[in-house]
């Protein structure tokens, strides 16, 4: 199935789920934008990211699972893949309605708060450099002057317990981490979940 995003855009679709039982893939020439406060949700074997998906202030979930009666236990059969191209935005907007900027009274809907990203793999979980997740806060400068602070938004990372349930030592799923993560905000900072196989925390060599 080949879906433009292009057409996705003009028809206003404020939330998009797509459920595929193969793979799911968005080439680094396509933005999938479904404006503020909007809503993409994508799941599939695996999926590759290379592209854009804007939902300020809104939420992307991402997730990859075996079809029904599937059993793979090669390490990338079911990954959620970021290429050095993928942008997932869910920044909150920064708003400026003084009336020497904006002469006519806000008409658009906007959104100053950090939406949520969620990337769920059943296997690895890879975020190549130069990938960004994007939930950052804004803020909005109303009519009179007065500044109000968006809040930090949220990213949730989860890789997969690989291998049979009956293994005493499944294979550990990859979660890498090249990309870079923002929730960041002018006073409340957003939140990071990681779930994974194993952890190491430790500043670069």
């Amino acid at each position: 199935l080949r879906l433009s995003a292009e057409a996705l855009r003009a028809g206003g679709f404020r939330r998009l789920a797509l459920r595929a039982e193969g793979d799911v893939t968005l080439p680094a020439d396509v933005t999938l934008d479904v404006g503020v406060g909007g809503e993409v949700t994508l799941s599939g074997r695996a999926l590759r990211i290379d592209g854009t998906i804007d939902a300020p202030a809104g939420r992307i979930d991402l997730s990859t699972r075996p079809g029904q009666g599937e059993v793979d236990y090669a390490l990338d059969a079911y990954a959620l893949s970021l290429g050095t191209t993928a942008r997932l935005n869910v920044a909150g907007q920064w708003v400026n309605d003084l009336p020497a900027v904006n002469a006519q009274a806000p008409t658009a809907p906007y959104g100053i708060d950090g939406g949520r990203i969620r990337l769920a793999a059943h296997g690895d979980l890879l975020l190549a450099p130069g990938s960004l997740l994007d939930a950052d806060g804004g803020a909005r400068l109303d009519g009179g002057g007065q500044l109000t602070a968006g809040k930090g938004g949220a990213i949730t990372l989860a890789s997969g317990r690989h291998g049979p349930l009956t293994d005493a030592a499944p294979l550990t799923a990859r979660l890498l981490l090249g990309g870079e993560l923002r929730a960041r905000a002018l006073t409340r900072g957003g939140t990071l979940s990681i779930s994974a196989s194993r952890l190491l925390l430790a500043d670069p060599l």
